[in-house]
């Protein structure tokens, strides 16, 4: 969730999202479930430890969230 998703100045300043995944995950795949109003329900599979160990960055995944993985991403976005 954003706390600033009205804010103009959005990804200007900060770790910015994909260095912040790359770091938390200590190079492991990481999978980033999102949803917009309206649109469908996502879930984006970025396999770093393959980007860090092959230098690639056009791996990262983009998939619809499976109906239990749709159900626990609104249990907690409604916390």
């Amino acid at each position: 969730r954003s706390n600033h998703s009205s804010d103009r100045s959005m990804g200007v300043s900060g770790i910015g999202g994909k260095v912040a995944t790359a770091i938390l995950s200590e190079e492991n795949e990481v999978t980033i479930l999102t949803h917009q109003a309206g649109e469908e329900y996502l879930r984006i599979v970025v396999p770093w430890d393959v980007m860090f160990r092959d230098g690639r960055l056009d791996i990262a995944r983009i998939q619809h969230m499976t109906e239990d993985q749709r159900v626990e991403f609104e249990g907690i976005m409604m916390n």
